[in-house]
């Protein structure tokens, strides 16, 4: 297959932004922005001992634990599961609280950060900016 893309931009991979979560964030050098949505019984269990959350971009070796696995699978095996081009992958904003990963908006959370029926959650969207006219 052949894709055309618009010129992806190059991220700092060593980028790191504070968030409490409590309204966008825009990243820095990325065009892009990360809007929260509160919801119930999906998304992120925001726990607030574990808040500001951080936005990383991927470096290589990160593993996650998807809900309904035993064990953590790497970023790389699972972007690849979901079918997330290549060229993508380096772009996605990670999500951690601490050095625990959280979420790879908009695609997947962590299973021990997904929040229960009962519980506020909040869903991220990416939004790009005007100078970017990527669709996610």
């Amino acid at each position: 297959k052949l894709f055309l893309v618009p010129y992806c931009f190059e991220v700092d991979r060593g980028q790191q932004q504070e968030w409490h979560v409590n309204s966008p964030l825009q990243i820095e050098n990325a065009n892009l922005q990360l809007v929260p949505e509160f919801v119930q019984g999906r998304g992120i269990k925001l726990i607030p001992e574990l808040l500001p959350a951080t936005v990383r971009f991927r470096v290589g070796g990160e593993r996650i634990q998807l809900s309904g696995r035993k064990h953590s699978s790497s970023l790389k095996k699972v972007f690849q599961e979901y079918s997330i081009p290549p060229w993508e992958r380096k772009l996605l904003p990670i999500v951690y609280f601490g050095e625990e990963i959280v979420a790879v908006p908009p695609y997947f959370v962590s299973a021990k950060f997904l929040a229960k029926a009962d519980e506020q959650g909040v869903e991220i969207r990416l939004q790009p900016s005007l100078t970017n006219q990527r669709i996610w």
